[in-house]
């Protein structure tokens, strides 16, 4: 297959390499092969992506798109080893180099009576 973005369809778990990953545009005009690796699962309709994995699907009719997930990426931050994800539900989730994306506990909030 060429280094060509996919955008007529979602990538789907044979799409995805071992680790479930499609590689996602990390920079305007990148190449696919300079893309960054996201789980398949986050890939969002119209978002560009690729994976050498996927010559072998036929391409899927629009109509079949799923709806966009209600859960969207806010902000990334990358620590050490490990890439936090905040999204607009207000959960926060890490993923380290050696384990797959975990929900952190939600930030305490203060208590109606102002204690």
């Amino acid at each position: 297959m060429s280094e060509t973005w996919i955008t007529d369809r979602l990538p789907t778990a044979h799409d995805a390499d071992e680790d479930g990953d499609v590689r996602v545009i990390s920079r305007p005009n990148c190449l696919p092969s300079d893309g960054d690796f996201v789980h398949y699962s986050v890939v969002v309709p119209g978002q560009p992506w690729w994976s050498r994995y996927a010559e072998a699907q036929p391409a899927q009719p629009s109509s079949s798109l799923m709806p966009a997930p209600t859960r969207v990426v806010t902000a990334m931050v990358v620590a050490y080893d490990s890439l936090y994800a905040a999204c607009n539900d207000g959960t926060v989730w890490v993923r380290g180099l050696m384990y797959d994306w975990e929900q952190l506990p939600s930030i305490p909030q203060p208590s109606a009576s102002g204690d």
